[in-house]
């Protein structure tokens, strides 16, 4: 399972200094880092040129083409960027971006690829111009029975920007089971559906065990199939 990253700041401060010349730092507020709600758009600068960095949704129920691990979800958190002044601005997210859970540890992007929230450009990669815009989704696993409670973004040596997320009005779902027994078993409920479909027979009895067989087969599916929504 993910542990809390004590050394968090020192890794976008090396990121920082890779990115630019100088000891100014590249990325910057030019106010604290007042949570805001999601979709409140937050002013930063990069190497002097403002942008507008929002938070826009956490999706909860997520389609990974890969699971994150034993013990463990993807959540995408989805990002708008916007480069609001006259120069080029140019970051990789996963590198800035971190989630609190409700259990208060910290958890980074896993950069897992997620079908039904798009990540950016080359993953996480934010390089725009004057007037341009970009937006996607960045994957973090987190454990399974968590949910985010905050999203920051992270500079050289503090917190830049700060999000809340509400608690899900639902409860959150395991993830979707992938293991070969879970297949397995979807694939002979699918099996019986068709056998019992060749020998159709009008009677109480075949309807019976068709409605059983159905039943058994939408659990297996249920079981394998990632569900879609936030």
């Amino acid at each position: 399972m993910p542990k809390p990253r004590t050394r968090r700041f020192a890794i976008a401060a090396v990121v920082v200094a890779t990115l630019i010349a100088g000891s100014a730092p590249a990325l910057a507020s030019s106010k604290g880092p007042s949570p805001v709600s999601l979709g409140t758009p937050v002013d930063l600068t990069w190497n002097g040129t403002p942008f507008t960095i929002t938070v826009e949704s956490v999706v909860n129920h997520v389609q990974e083409t890969f699971s994150p691990g034993a013990g463990l979800r993807d959540v995408g958190v989805k990002i708008k960027v916007v480069d609001t002044g006259k120069g080029v601005i140019k970051f990789d997210l996963d590198n800035l971006v971190a989630v609190l859970d409700n259990q208060g540890a910290e958890y980074e992007p896993d950069f897992s690829i997620l079908n039904n929230c798009p990540g950016f450009y080359g993953g996480s990669l934010v390089n725009i111009g004057p007037g341009a815009y970009v937006s996607g989704c960045i994957s973090v696993g987190i454990p399974i029975h968590s949910y985010v409670v905050k999203v920051i973004i992270l500079g050289s040596n503090s917190i830049l920007a700060e999000w809340t997320v509400l608690a899900p009005k639902a409860s959150v779902p395991a993830p979707a089971d992938r293991t070969p027994a879970a297949i397995s078993a979807l694939a002979s409920a699918e099996s019986d559906v068709v056998s019992l479909l060749h020998a159709y027979a009008a009677t109480p009895a075949w309807k019976a065990r068709f409605k059983e067989a159905l039943a058994t087969q939408s659990a297996a599916l249920a079981r394998v199939q990632a569900v879609e929504g936030s």
